[in-house]
């Protein structure tokens, strides 16, 4: 059989001591759940494969998503298919044109998990990125507007039904051509967690999401994640769509994430690579902010606000993309004291030998900017002088009046030396003599 049936709700439920049959074992030609036959591979990553298959009895083609158990532990593996189950109840009741369609799930009699789902036919928004860049064609306004408002439809049903999708970025968009423009779907929906449900946490390397594209509040232990939360995953990508980059790139996951949490884009008008409405780049640094109340309350919000944006004209131009954020690294047990430090060694160097600075600071926008800090001309140099004693006396005020002539300046005090010592007489007489002329 398929799968066990609860004898409470007459529903599906995982296999009792089931065989631990993965994705890797699925071959072309297998039949699977005794009722889709596998025709070829579409890919494989590490949480399974997904396989172009049909139904034997309809004959409709559909893609097979098989969960793998490569390289898991006992306990992992439980928790790993009770999340892959989770995720086919979960999306099986999603039926908007935008979110890829669940047709059906189980577990066959070699304890396969299986996910039958609508096939598509086109490409990612990850391929589309990547070919974009290769032939040097930006983005237009209106194709992100387009694109945008495909997945935040698609994300408003999934948030009316408390579902949290915490993975999206490109490659979990997808592209179908069609006359009218592209469809846009929502994919993968393998780490979503439903509000007020701990079943799924994170994702089994620990992180829920990717880190490129994680809000702040999924890197924070204790924060609460919701709907905001892929919206701000969406403003990364609209980011990228304009920009034709991620606006943070750390040099590890750590780092990403810090970054993410701490620091403030790059002004999307200083990196757009195609004309865009001042109402478009606003909308999306806002997606951007860093608490979930700086975003828009909803799915639904984002899209009057994006067709708003739209309407405005594209008025700011585009850039070469040069302009770059530079990442600062992951503050040290230090970093504070070391960092004033090189800055005054630096502001020395320049002074002394006369030679540029090229310094990295914070401007008051929250922008990284590129600073000169020139060398001071040797006649502009101030002597620094130690103060003067406390009890000098003070110096009478200058006369007024412009014909007087300036004082003469007074020679530097000379500090007195001490009176001299009175030399030791010296004796060879003992010291009981010299004790008694004392």
């Amino acid at each position: 059989m398929d799968a066990a049936i609860c004898e409470d709700d007459v529903i599906a439920t995982l296999l009792v001591n089931a065989p631990r049959a993965d994705a890797r074992s699925v071959e072309c030609g297998q039949l699977i759940g005794r009722r889709y036959r596998i025709e070829r591979t579409i890919g494989r990553g590490g949480f399974g494969a997904v396989f172009a298959a049909r139904h034997v009895g309809t004959g409709q083609q559909v893609a097979i998503k098989c969960l793998s158990f490569d390289a898991v532990e006992d306990g992992e593996a439980d928790v790993r298919a009770r999340r892959f189950f989770q995720e086919a109840r979960v999306t099986a009741g999603l039926h908007h044109a935008n979110n890829i369609r669940v047709l059906d799930f189980g577990q066959d009699d070699t304890g396969l998990l299986y996910i039958a789902m609508e096939l598509l036919e086109g490409r990612t928004l990850a391929e589309e990125i990547r070919r974009r860049r290769d032939t040097d064609t930006p983005f237009s306004q209106d194709e992100v507007v387009a694109i945008a408002t495909g997945i935040a439809r698609g994300l408003s049903e999934a948030h009316a039904a408390n579902l949290v999708h915490r993975d999206l970025k490109p490659d979990n968009v997808f592209l179908i051509p069609a006359p009218e423009g592209d469809l846009v779907k929502v994919l993968d929906f393998g780490i979503v967690r439903v509000e007020d449900s701990t079943l799924t946490q994170s994702s089994d390397s620990g992180i829920p999401g990717t880190p490129a594209y994680m809000s702040p509040e999924q890197a924070k232990k204790g924060w609460i994640v919701d709907g905001r939360s892929d919206l701000y995953s969406l403003g990364v990508i609209l980011y990228q769509l304009l920009s034709g980059r991620v606006p943070f790139e750390g040099d590890d996951v750590v780092h990403t994430l810090y970054l993410h949490a701490t620091m403030p884009p790059e002004d999307l008008t200083r990196t757009t690579r195609t004309p865009i409405s001042p109402a478009l780049a606003t909308l999306v640094h806002a997606m951007l902010a860093k608490t979930p109340d700086g975003r828009p309350s909803s799915a639904r919000k984002f899209r009057k606000l994006l067709a708003r944006a739209a309407e405005e004209p594209a008025s700011i131009p585009s850039t070469d993309g040069s302009v770059r954020i530079v990442a600062p690294p992951l503050p040290a047990a230090r970093a504070p004291n070391s960092k004033i430090a090189m800055i005054a060694a630096a502001a020395v160097f320049g002074a002394v030998f006369g030679v540029l600075v090229l310094s990295v600071v914070p401007s008051a926008a929250g922008r990284h900017e590129v600073v000169e800090i020139a060398p001071t001309p040797p006649a502009a140099r101030e002597v620094v002088r130690a103060p003067a004693a406390a009890h000098a006396p003070a110096v009478a005020p200058a006369s007024t009046s412009s014909s007087a002539t300036p004082p003469a300046p007074k020679s530097p005090r000379r500090r007195r030396r001490p009176p001299a010592k009175a030399p030791v007489e010296r004796t060879d007489e003992p010291s009981s003599v010299l004790e008694k002329k004392i």
